[in-house]
C-alpha cells in the first residue's frame, strides 16, 4: 500500500519547499517578497508588495523610512529635526539680527519689548509706521519648497487690507507678497505667494480665527505641490498649489509688506517673536515639535 506523506521539514536538496519553509533555510524555495521574511537581495520586507509604507514592492526600503532586519519588518518614517535648512531666524531677542544666516533686519520704529514675550525679548508694532525690513538676498529669493513661522500676539483686529505678518513682497512698488503671512480683519490668517510680480497673490484662509492679546504660533509650509496652515502645532487649512514663486528684488518685512504705500492701510498691530524661515517645507512632526519647544 502506498502512502502520500506530507514533507513538513526544511531540508536542501530534496526538490521540495514545504509552506512554512524559506530561501534562508531551505535551499528548493526561492526567495519571495511579500512573505514577511527577509531573503536574497531582499533589504526589508513587511509582508506585503505594496509601496508607500516604508518597504517598496520590490522590498527595498523607500527614501525617509528606515526599517528593522525582524521578519516581518517594521517600518517607520524619519523625522528630521525642526531646525534643519533654517534659512534666517530673527529671534528678536535685543535686536533683528538673523541668528543663522546673514539676512540681519532693521528696525523700524518697532518697540524692543523687555518681558511678555514668547521667548526672551520681542517687538512691538504700531500698526501705524512700525516694522522690521530685511534687505532682499538670494536666499530669501525662495522660489520652491519653504517654511514660515512665527509667533504672534495681536493687539488688533486686521486691518481692512489684511495686516502683513511676516513675508517678502513680490514688488519694490507694490503692496503684495511673493511669499508671506497675513491678519485678515476677521482675524483669520491668510497664506500668500505670487508668481509673477504684478499677479495677486494666491492665498490660502486658515478659515480658524486667532485671539486678540493672546500668543499664537503660525506656521506655513510648502512642499512644491502643496500648501498648509497649521496654528499652535495642528493642521488647519491645506491646498493644492504647484507653480514658482516669483523672485524680487523686493525686502523681506515684519510687521509690513512695504513702505510705499500711505496710509497704509497693511500694517501689523501687535507683538511679533521668533520668525523663522526654511527653504523647505516642514512636517506635520517637525511642526509639532517645533510648537512645543518654545
Amino acid at each position: 500500500t502506498c502512502q502520500n506523506t506530507a514533507i513538513t521539514t526544511c531540508t536542501d536538496n530534496d526538490n521540495f519547499c514545504p509552506t512554512n519553509c524559506n530561501s534562508n533555510n531551505d535551499n528548493d524555495c526561492t526567495a519571495s517578497c511579500g512573505n514577511g521574511v527577509i531573503e536574497g537581495n531582499e533589504v526589508c520586507d513587511d509582508g506585503d508588495t505594496s509601496s508607500g509604507d516604508g518597504c517598496s514592492s520590490g522590498c527595498t526600503v523607500e527614501s525617509g523610512y528606515s526599517c528593522t532586519t525582524a521578519n516581518p519588518s517594521v517600518c517607520t518614517q524619519q523625522t528630521q529635526s525642526w531646525n534643519n535648512g533654517i534659512v534666517s531666524w530673527w529671534k528678536l531677542d535685543s535686536n533683528s539680527q538673523d541668528s543663522v544666516g546673514s539676512n540681519d533686519g532693521t528696525v523700524n520704529g518697532a518697540t524692543l519689548k523687555t518681558s511678555g514675550c514668547k521667548s526672551g525679548q520681542c517687538y512691538t508694532f504700531d500698526g501705524v509706521n512700525d516694522d522690521i525690513s530685511v534687505p532682499d538676498s538670494s536666499s530669501l529669493d525662495i522660489t520652491g519648497a519653504h517654511t514660515l513661522a512665527i509667533w504672534v500676539y495681536p493687539t488688533a483686529n486686521g486691518q481692512s487690507f489684511r495686516s502683513a505678518i511676516f513675508g517678502k513682497s513680490r514688488d519694490t512698488n507694490c503692496c503684495g507678497p511673493a511669499y508671506g503671512l497675513r491678519q485678515g480683519s476677521d482675524n483669520t490668517i491668510d497664506y500668500d505667494t505670487a508668481t509673477t510680480p504684478h499677479s495677486s497673490s494666491t492665498s490660502l484662509d486658515s478659515g480658524t480665527t486667532i485671539s486678540i492679546n493672546t500668543w499664537t504660533h503660525i506656521v506655513a509650509t510648502y512642499d512644491g505641490s502643496e500648501k498648509k496652515i497649521y496654528i499652535n502645532g495642528g493642521l488647519i487649512a491645506s491646498s493644492s498649489f504647484s507653480s514658482p514663486i516669483v523672485q524680487t528684488t523686493a525686502p523681506l518685512f515684519l510687521g509690513t509688506l512695504d513702505t510705499s504705500q500711505s496710509p497704509d492701510n497693511r500694517r501689523y498691530q501687535g507683538h511679533l517673536d521668533e520668525a523663522i524661515l526654511w527653504n523647505r517645507a516642514l512636517n506635520s512632526t517637525e511642526v509639532s515639535n517645533l510648537y512645543n519647544s518654545f
